[in-house]
């Protein structure tokens, strides 16, 4: 069905070029097709350059070039991530280049186990023309594997750099300046410093990221986590507070191992908003998602909330508060059942033109002790309320399509069915030539995906 819409909107997200930038140059993620074998354990790993966040906008940019590998059982995989470039028109405060991240699973004759590695050529702290920390081949690795002999679980992880620099006009210069000088010798400067916390006028506050590593016996889990730095830049007008502050992750890797899997492994998110969006805007990516556990969650319901998102600027694009819950339970039979869901309270587009409350994405699936799917469906998926300019529409069923002319297309309830699982979107809304630089931008409401692998 088709209804009419009276206004536009138009849509930019002021200060977006300071966290993502006037450019970005990006391969496709790409995975080796090597033979592999199955092993008895779970295996699973991610990996990004950079990730840039401002609270007070409500945004935040993607994971630079993330390589994920999804839980499985499977030893030779191999995934691939790249970006070129990153970084801001003048006055932006960072800048990134040539971003590799890798994520593999791999079995020899004593190990198995999976690995996350985070590749980044060049990172700019600050303003390239001003005050500035510039850091060369950043490396960051993390490791999770068993040895096969004893069964035993075991975690690492480590990072380093090929070269840094600095233009801060502090002592900090004399140290990093040095022709051997790393990522090691700016960490050591950070330690020295009250509660690990570097602060360089005009700049920022450098902090020191982290190596967590933690094998789990009883339960079975070892895990490996590593940051390389994590700061917080003061933006375009150099000092501390205000609305373009923006905190920085760097080289972040993780790798996972689970033993003690009957029913195989899970896969899955729940994701209550995912917007891609283009022109003046900022691509957010997806926002407070939250992964399946290889394992499951041992029965419990896993939840995090956070408060709604400002999408755009004159409140023009605004979701509500967003809920991510998911559960898993491995029976030692065989059997298996899961479910993820994603929530949304309200969304709004517009000046009123487009209101939507109560939205929920639910996936759930179910296997027999054989392994085989006996439920696999999107109950308690749910609008709650449809409104547009005003006047309250009929509760939309799956598959339904509704366009707001010059505005927005609205699709309902769609479904990506798999083997072993299936994704919905709840509302996937695509912008429309009446928004503005924004046209083309998809934002999906409620996504969320289950699968039980077997493999």
């Amino acid at each position: 069905m088709k209804i009419s819409a009276h206004r536009t909107v138009a849509l930019a997200a002021a200060g977006a070029t300071a966290l993502v930038g006037a450019l970005t140059v990006a391969a496709p993620a790409q995975a080796d097709h090597t033979e592999t074998t199955t092993t008895n354990y779970g295996l699973t790993a991610r990996a990004f350059g950079s990730h840039a966040d401002a609270q007070p906008m409500g945004v935040s940019s993607t994971r630079t070039a993330m390589s994920f590998l999804g839980c499985t059982r499977e030893a030779g995989i191999h995934k691939r991530n790249f970006v070129a470039s990153t970084g801001g028109e003048a006055g932006a405060t960072l800048h990134v280049s040539g971003v590799e991240n890798k994520t593999l699973t791999y079995q020899n004759k004593r190990r198995v186990g999976s690995r996350g590695l985070s590749m980044i050529e060049e990172v700019i702290l600050g303003d390239p023309e001003g005050a500035n920390i510039t850091i060369t081949g950043l490396h960051t690795r993390a490791h999770a594997f068993a040895v096969k002999r004893k069964d035993t679980l075991h975690a690492e992880s480590e990072y380093d750099s090929v070269g840094i620099s600095a233009n801060t006009g502090t002592e900090l210069d004399t140290v990093l300046n040095e022709a051997d000088a790393t990522l090691g010798d700016l960490l050591t400067e950070i330690e020295n410093e009250v509660n690990n916390n570097l602060i360089i006028p005009g700049l920022g506050e450098i902090k020191l990221g982290n190596k967590h590593n933690r094998v789990f016996k009883r339960a079975g889990i070892a895990k490996s986590n590593a940051v390389a730095l994590r700061a917080t830049l003061y933006g375009e007008d150099t000092m501390p507070g205000g609305d373009d502050d923006i905190e920085v992750i760097l080289g972040k890797s993780r790798a996972f191992i689970f033993k003690d899997l009957p029913a195989g492994v899970m896969r899955g998110k729940a994701v209550p908003l995912h917007a891609n969006l283009i022109g003046e805007t900022l691509n957010v990516g997806r926002v407070n998602d939250l992964p399946l556990p290889c394992r499951g969650t041992d029965g419990k319901i896993k939840e995090t909330a956070t408060a709604g998102v400002n999408l755009g600027n004159a409140d023009s694009i605004e979701a509500g508060e967003l809920t991510s819950r998911v559960f898993g339970k491995q029976n030692d039979n065989g059997s298996a059942r899961a479910w993820t869901e994603a929530r949304v309270t309200n969304f709004s587009l517009g000046d009123g033109e487009l209101e939507i409350n109560g939205i929920v994405g639910r996936v759930n699936v179910k296997t027999n002790r054989k392994g085989q799917i006996v439920r696999r469906n999107i109950a308690g998926s749910t609008i709650g309320e449809l409104v547009i300019d005003d006047e309250a529409h009929e509760f939309p069923d799956p598959g339904d399509t509704l366009e707001i002319p010059d505005l927005a297309k609205l699709e309902f309830f769609v479904k990506k069915p798999g083997t072993r699982g299936m994704r919905v979107t709840t509302v996937q809304i695509t912008l429309l030539e009446g928004s503005g630089s924004a046209a083309g931008s998809v934002i999906n409401l409620g996504q969320a995906q289950t699968y039980i692998m077997r493999r």
